[in-house]
This record gives C-alpha cells, structure tokens and sequence, in this order.
C-alpha cells in the first residue's frame, strides 16, 4: 500500500500502469462523503489513515457483541472489510486496485468460496 501516497497525480505516476496493490477504501475511494467533511474541517492530509481508523472504531465498538454472535458478520469499513475472528481480534481485508493512465483503479471485489 505504500505504493500509493492518496493523491490522484496522472502526470507523476504513469511508470506504475499495471501495477497491482492493496489499500484502504478511504485512500481509494472518492466518494466517502465523511472523507470529504472531514477534510473541510481538518485540512492536513498527513492524518488521512488514522481519521478512517477513528470513524471505523466508533462504528466498530457498538457492533462487537452483534459479531462475537455471528462469526460470518462483517462491517464495511473506511480501513477495509473488518470481521472478528475465533481469538477475538479483528481481521481487515483489504480493497485491491491497479495502476491505469497513472491513476490507482479498484477492482472488483472476488467472492472467494469455500473448497
């Protein structure tokens, strides 16, 4: 994920067409809309990744007892796809995308099935 700084620069990152990486949702998505809020009130960037682990922790915490019961549940985050696990940890999948006309594109989501 680090080959991705957030910002949408075309002309400096063409030499990455084709090149394929994992990152949050909140880096690759442009239409989070309390992305966009938040940054009107707090302008330094620097933050982006930890304002989406604020906003999937406050909407993590009131669903915890609701995944310990149903261990297939998830939740959707702004940090990825976030799932309890046996151990009582959380577990983050993230979102992949690929370089094109030196600009990250997502991909879609594969459903991964069972053996």
């Amino acid at each position: 994920s680090q080959i991705y700084g957030g910002r949408v620069k075309p002309e400096r990152d063409q030499d990455l067409n084709g090149i394929r990486f994992v990152d949050i949702p909140w880096t690759l998505r442009q239409d989070i809309e309390i992305k966009s809020q938040m940054l009107d009130v707090w302008s330094d960037q620097a933050y982006d990744r930890l304002y989406a682990l604020g906003v999937d922790a406050y909407r993590l915490l009131p669903r915890l007892a609701l995944m310990a019961q149903f261990p297939d549940s998830s939740l959707q985050g702004l940090t990825g796809r976030l799932q309890l696990s046996d151990g009582r940890q959380i577990r983050r999948q993230l979102d992949w995308a690929h370089f094109r006309s030196g600009r990250p594109r997502l991909e879609a989501p594969k459903e991964i099935t069972a053996p």
